[in-house]
């Protein structure tokens, strides 16, 4: 757990390398971000995949990265909506937030400014992500999936947006309503400890997994080698 107090109280990080495989000087934030290696993204679909292991608890029609209906030049006013015709979220629920109705995720992992030290200034950041995924995909969703729309914010360290922790209280309740031996509490401290242990282990991971692409390097492999080496 170092790493997750170092994190905590910005304390520096023991024995970080001094620069990253993409040139740049390896920060606490830039090794969060940097998308080499492809650690964000792994973090992300492990993240989602705890998300949808717990809805399928409760509901049997769960969708992970479901694709939205075809584009067909409806009227979309937001600028920033997305348009793709392959666009898709993370997660699908039907009968989730409204009975008969699908209720669409979109899931996202932050890390927070460096100079950000408030709870206050991080739920600001929060919440500002949560707008950036509404304009992408809310007005869609709702005009041509006819479903809702939920973003689902979290920082590396755990802390949710206010709309995941709107989603993360109706999901431990009806868990609790289903399962009449678990107590509410004991749920969401369980599922909470599996974000933050996620997410925890993608940030040692970051700070220590090898980013090189060793596959696009190497043009033989090891036994090709040898039998080049042998034949000189």
């Amino acid at each position: 757990f170092c790493y997750a107090v170092c994190l905590q109280y910005g304390f520096p990080i023991p024995d970080m390398p001094v620069s990253c495989v993409c040139g740049h000087a390896m920060t606490v934030h830039h090794a969060m971000t940097c998308p080499c290696g492809g650690y964000p993204a792994a973090r992300h679909d492990e993240l989602r995949d705890v998300l949808v292991d717990a809805l399928k608890s409760i509901h049997r029609d769960v969708e992970s990265e479901p694709v939205l209906l075809p584009y067909d030049k409806e009227a979309l006013h937001g600028r920033t909506a997305n348009r793709s015709v392959e666009a898709r979220v993370d997660i699908r629920v039907w009968s989730f937030w409204t009975r008969q109705q699908d209720a669409f995720f979109d899931v996202r992992v932050t890390h927070p400014k460096p100079h950000l030290s408030s709870v206050q200034q991080v739920q600001d950041q929060l919440a500002a992500h949560e707008r950036e995924k509404k304009r992408q995909y809310c007005e869609r969703v709702v005009n041509i999936d006819r479903g809702a729309f939920t973003p689902l914010v979290f920082t590396t360290g755990g802390i949710a947006g206010r709309e995941c922790d709107r989603f993360l209280k109706t999901l431990v309740s009806r868990i609790a309503a289903k399962n009449e031996d678990l107590l509410y509490s004991r749920i969401m401290r369980h599922l909470r400890c599996k974000i933050s242990f996620t997410l925890l282990r993608w940030t040692i991971t970051c700070f220590r997994g090898c980013r090189s692409s060793y596959g696009k390097k190497r043009t033989m492999n090891f036994a090709d080698q040898c039998r080049l080496l042998s034949a000189r």
